[in-house]
């Protein structure tokens, strides 16, 4: 698939494409690979209509998943500690934080008072 060498099976359906629902076009990719040691035929058939739906699902996802990681990020930038070790702490706590499709990285810095 890398290299980008599709061929256009086109409009599938039997029913007229509309205003609201565009016609899905489809296109195949065939190629070989292989898997633990064996050589084997794949076949790709990628759908525009199935590939819009699934791109907004995702971006829907991503939003919800980065959603805990900024308010637990907001909520530690407002805190200041009195030691490193407590700080620390704080920030390995802060990497925990569980999202699907997000890391957190933390640095702790001192500010002399």
């Amino acid at each position: 698939m890398a290299h980008n060498t599709w061929d256009e099976v086109g409009v599938l359906a039997h029913t007229k494409p509309t205003t609201h629902r565009p016609a899905t076009a489809s296109k195949a990719y065939e190629g070989e690979v292989t898997l633990y040691g064996t050589p084997s035929r794949a076949v790709v058939i990628h759908s525009s209509a199935q590939d819009k739906r699934r791109q907004q699902r995702l971006e829907r996802e991503i939003q919800v998943s980065c959603r805990p990681m900024q308010t637990a990020a907001h909520t530690a930038e407002q805190q200041e500690y009195c030691c490193r070790a407590d700080a620390e702490a704080a920030a390995a706590k802060l990497r925990a934080v569980p999202t699907a499709y997000h890391l957190m990285d933390v640095t702790v810095e001192e500010r002399p008072l």
